[in-house]
């Protein structure tokens, strides 16, 4: 098992509050996935290959696992990587307790745990 590696910021880059604070739309090409930025991951030439790497799961009683079907890097004030995840593939909802983001790189893993209950915004569930 890897170990955990340095600490890392992951946001739910397409969540409304974040789109908003950031004053930006998501990228049309993501209009129907979930995506989730990862800043600190190692500068890599191949950064389409961690997408194989990427995951999201399920906790409750809805449970399910989705792999990331794109990645691409973003330069903000550092390296951010995003990984979007289909939302027919990752049904959230009522049932999800947590979603997990993960990516596992080997010698070490990045981990977030997302409670829906503190993805409310505006009174509905906003991921």
């Amino acid at each position: 098992m890897p170990l955990l590696g340095p600490k890392a910021v992951i946001t739910w880059e397409s969540a409304p509050p974040v789109r908003d604070a950031m004053k930006t739309p998501s990228a049309p090409v993501y209009a129907n996935f979930f995506v989730i930025g990862v800043d600190t991951i190692p500068n890599a030439d191949d950064y389409y290959e961690l997408k194989k790497y990427a995951h999201l799961r399920c906790v409750g009683r809805s449970k399910w696992s989705v792999s990331a079907s794109d990645v691409r890097k973003l330069v903000r004030t550092s390296m951010v990587y995003e990984f979007a995840f289909s939302r027919t593939a990752a049904p959230m909802g009522p049932d999800t307790a947590e979603a997990i983001f993960e990516i596992d790189l080997g010698e070490w893993m990045i981990q977030s745990k997302f409670k829906t209950k503190d993805m409310l915004y505006r009174g509905q569930l906003a991921p």
